[in-house]
């Protein structure tokens, strides 16, 4: 990832992460959290990665999201101030739920 890219995606997440917690309605008792943008050289879109927890309330989580994609996307853009703004791509980010999956089975074969 190039210097330029690099600083986009961690401005994008910088103002993401403000619209998430000012201007976004979560579902009661699911946490979202924004873990990494990631932005391609052509600067069109932007990946940005989500963390739920609980897990299980994950599809829920990602309504919330696209039904707000717009809102924040024109938010995103206005203090971007770039020619074209890069296309928010909301993905899940499964790492922290297979961390959790690995700790238990390691602690199962711990116990035995």
């Amino acid at each position: 990832m190039s210097q330029r890219t690099e600083q986009v995606a961690s401005l994008i997440q910088h103002i993401l992460g403000g619209i998430f917690a000012r201007d976004i309605e979560w579902p009661e008792g699911a946490l979202a959290t924004l873990t990494k943008v990631d932005v391609p050289a052509d600067l069109k879109n932007a990946n940005v990665m989500i963390s739920v927890l609980p897990f299980n309330r994950w599809r829920e989580v990602m309504n919330v999201l696209n039904k707000n994609k717009s809102m924040m996307h024109k938010k995103m853009s206005a203090e971007l101030k770039m020619k074209f703004s890069p296309k928010l791509h909301f993905r899940l980010d499964e790492s922290p739920e297979k961390v959790a999956e690995i700790e238990k089975l390691l602690n199962d074969e711990s116990l035995d």
